[in-house]
């Protein structure tokens, strides 16, 4: 089972293999967006993704007290909404003080508030394609699909906006002064970096990069 994690606080950590090694300039931790939640959390907090096994529909968001470390709940997701999280937990990250997950069996990404709160989601077609990684900035969520596309979606709300086709199985995604940059994992048919305009006008693909 892969583990995604995310640590709120004063500081970001490294966690079980996977890091969020610094924070946004754009997050503000003086005070959490916790409306809504059914339980009181203290300030740091660290959650963990679980992915679940596919087409299982038991994924799972966990919640971890690094100040006490026997606060745990198993799925706080679940506690907070009532709901199950889905099928596959692909990606989880924060951005503007709030929590963005990808689903890829469920084929939606949602956006959860800092008590992992559902706020919103967008579910995506069969011809769009599965979910894969996530990219925030400037407002917009950047996320890389099975269908060999990379969608922008509006980060408040979570509506579509556009989508540009980058080449077999699109895997993880950052963004760097307006710049996208992504690799292809093709299942061994395509092995290239792309570089995008971050406004998803052009791709600029790089044919002999071996990943």
């Amino acid at each position: 089972m892969k583990l995604r994690s995310l640590f709120f606080g004063t500081l970001c950590m490294l966690m079980l293999g996977v890091s969020f090694t610094s924070c946004s300039d754009d997050d503000d931790d003086s005070k959490k967006n916790d409306e809504g939640s059914k339980v009181e959390l203290p300030e740091n907090r660290v959650y963990i993704l679980n992915e679940g096994s596919y087409q299982k529909n038991n994924a799972g968001i966990t919640y971890y007290d690094p100040d006490k470390r026997n606060n745990v709940i198993d799925d706080i997701f679940y506690k907070q909404n009532e709901a199950k999280l889905g099928d596959t937990g692909q990606d989880m990250i924060k951005y503007n003080n709030n929590i963005y997950v990808s689903m890829y069996g469920s084929k939606y990404v949602c956006k959860l508030n800092e008590a992992c709160v559902e706020q919103a989601r967008y579910s995506f077609t069969d011809e769009q394609g599965q979910p894969r990684y996530m990219a925030a900035e400037d407002g917009k969520l950047y996320v890389t699909l099975s269908s060999g596309n990379v969608a922008r979606l509006d980060a408040n709300t979570l509506t579509f906006e556009k989508m540009v086709a980058v080449g077999q199985n699109p895997e993880h995604i950052i963004e760097e002064d307006g710049k996208l940059y992504l690799v292809n994992s093709g299942f061994g048919y395509d092995n290239r970096l792309s570089i995008i305009d971050i406004n998803l006008k052009s791709a600029t693909p790089f044919p002999k990069c071996y990943l």
